[in-house]
Parts: C-alpha cells; sequence; structure tokens
C-alpha cells in the first residue's frame, strides 16, 4: 500500500469517531432545545397514556379465528399519532408467533379510534403490548359422564 492510501485510511478511521459523536451532539442539543415539561404536565400526559392503554383494553377482543387452535401470545404493536389524535402508521414491533394475534392487534389500533387529544408536549409514538390470552377452559366441565366420554377440565 502506498503512503497516500495508508494516511487516507488513517483519515478515515480518525473521521467516523468524530462524525458519529457530532451526530450525537446534535441530538443532544435539540432534546436540551424542547421545552421541559411541567410536574402538573407530566401527570397530564401520564394520564392520557393510560387512557390510551384503557380504550385498546376496552376494545379488545379475542380473535375467533385463533380460538380453535387456542393461540396464545403477545403483539407488541409501534404506532404513531398526530397532533389530532388520528392513526398517522402502525406496524408489529415484536410478533405473538401467530399471524392471526398480530393481525388482530393492528386492527385493534386502527378499530379504537378516535383517541382523545393529545396534551402539549405529549410524545406521539406509542409501542403497545397487546396480550391475547385464552381465559375460559374450551373442554367442559367434569362429570361422571364426561369423564367416560373424554376429555374434560375440573374447574
Amino acid at each position: 500500500m502506498t503512503m497516500t492510501r495508508l494516511f487516507q485510511a488513517g483519515m478515515l478511521l480518525c473521521v467516523l469517531p468524530l462524525a458519529a459523536s457530532m451526530t450525537h451532539g446534535a441530538e443532544a442539543f435539540a432534546a436540551a432545545a424542547r421545552p421541559q415539561p411541567t410536574p402538573e404536565q407530566v401527570a397530564t400526559i401520564k394520564a392520557w397514556y393510560l387512557q390510551i392503554a384503557r380504550q385498546l383494553e376496552s376494545k379488545k377482543q379475542y380473535p375467533a379465528a385463533a380460538l380453535p387452535r387456542r393461540e396464545q401470545g403477545t403483539v407488541v404493536i409501534l404506532f404513531r399519532l398526530d397532533r389530532q389524535a388520528q392513526l398517522v402508521s402502525s406496524r408489529i414491533l415484536r410478533t405473538s408467533d401467530s399471524a392471526t394475534l398480530d393481525n388482530a392487534g393492528l386492527a385493534l389500533v386502527r378499530q379504537a379510534q378516535p383517541f382523545p387529544p393529545p396534551p402539549p408536549l405529549a410524545n406521539l409514538q406509542f409501542d403497545v403490548p397487546i396480550r391475547y390470552r385464552v381465559d375460559r377452559p374450551l373442554l367442559p366441565r367434569c362429570t361422571l359422564v364426561n369423564r367416560l366420554l373424554g376429555p374434560c377440565t375440573s374447574q
């Protein structure tokens, strides 16, 4: 390798960490420039987040298509709202390993609208875990006859 090539490679190695620190510095500057919420605003923002979580939970239904296979799991949905609390985008951040449950989670975020309007300074991007589970057994209750006929549950 020529001396010029070695010099260029060495300069590149020196510049890359500098560029990375400059990017981090710009992010830190932007974060410092944003107004910091007061304790009252923080409480209002937390209450708003809780409202959204309750709204999603109240609209959640176990998908009928998953029932025969008794599919269970937690899908994490990442979604973003605009300042009018309208859904801008949504996607699966972490799968439940069931396409049926994943699609139900995406549909839930769409169907739960309209969301309450956001308070000032609220972050409008959420990652929400949505847990789907079979709450009640699908097997018949155990009686003397059911025990003779096949599987049952003692609950």
